[in-house]
């Protein structure tokens, strides 16, 4: 893939930014997104990146919690044939003491899009940092097609799939360009 353009974004009304490339789309924009949400996709290689507060869940510990959301994840889209890497400890630059543990996990899935029966192999990266003292969870997840079945309503809308290393790349910029700037957000 030749050199990305990243756009800032504001997320959840400009209380945090991230940097996502400028070839996807705010979703917001074109149907409902539930509030706890950010969702941006783009149509051209099918990938998707979203932005999800979640409640705390204490009962996880650290270490566990991305496999945790991971498994959250594919219950949520119905997947089979889930698999996962091991959750390891993610240094962002940018450190904000609030966050206690970054972690992030990469899995793989067969999932069906808008419920069809062709199942897609998509590789999901999750990123879970932790708010404890707020209370929150927060998820980045980017979603990147591995195979398209050709039944699949992506796979003749969908260009080229992109390298893992571009993918993995793009991941990486968003999570170090994310910044909470109003911890208010979340009570």
């Amino acid at each position: 893939m030749a050199s990305e353009t990243y756009e800032r974004r504001q997320l959840y009304g400009g209380a945090i930014e991230a940097e996502v490339p400028a070839r996807f789309d705010d979703i917001s924009e074109v149907r409902q997104v539930e509030d706890n949400q950010e969702v941006f996709s783009d149509a051209r290689t099918d990938q998707s990146i979203i932005f999800e507060i979640a409640e705390y869940e204490d009962t996880v510990g650290d270490g566990f919690a991305p496999a945790h959301y991971l498994q959250d994840i594919a219950e949520a889209n119905d997947a089979t044939g889930v698999s996962a890497s091991v959750a390891v400890p993610f240094a962002r630059t940018l450190a904000q003491p609030e966050i206690t543990y970054c972690g992030v996990i990469v899995g793989q899935q067969d999932v069906a899009k808008f419920r069809e029966h062709a199942k897609n192999t998509v590789r999901v990266y999750l990123c879970v940092m932790r708010l404890p003292s707020y209370r929150t969870d927060l998820l980045i997840s980017m979603n990147a097609p591995m195979t398209l079945s050709e039944q699949s309503s992506s796979s003749g809308q969908c260009g080229t799939l992109s390298p893992i290393g571009d993918v993995e790349a793009v991941f990486n910029h968003v999570i170090q360009s994310f910044n909470i700037k109003d911890f208010g957000l979340f009570g």
